[in-house]
């Protein structure tokens, strides 16, 4: 069961379906929390990435607590090392 505690909460992003709008966060006591896109504090495309560490209010929802006011404080590290682009092949005349 997830407490409902006063004052700003963080976690990571356990997973987010941006296609359905939802996902959830991994507190950082453990305990998974829900989070719907209207509630992601972004300009745009709401959505969030694996990994990424947010801070947000708990609230309570229909089915239970929620995260409410999702901000993103620090993006997910990638990773996928980035290849070097190819330098262009020099053709002689």
């Amino acid at each position: 069961m997830v407490d409902i505690e006063a004052g700003r909460q963080q976690g990571l992003v356990k997973w987010f379906n941006p296609t359905k709008g939802f996902g959830f966060i991994e507190q950082d006591n453990g305990q998974d929390l829900f989070v719907h896109q209207s509630e992601i504090k972004l300009s745009g495309f709401r959505y969030l990435n694996k990994d990424d560490r947010v801070e947000y209010d708990i609230g309570l929802g229909k089915k239970g607590p929620v995260a409410q006011n999702v901000v993103r404080i620090k993006e997910a590290e990638n990773e996928w090392e980035q290849v070097p682009e190819e330098e262009p092949i020099s053709r002689a005349s």
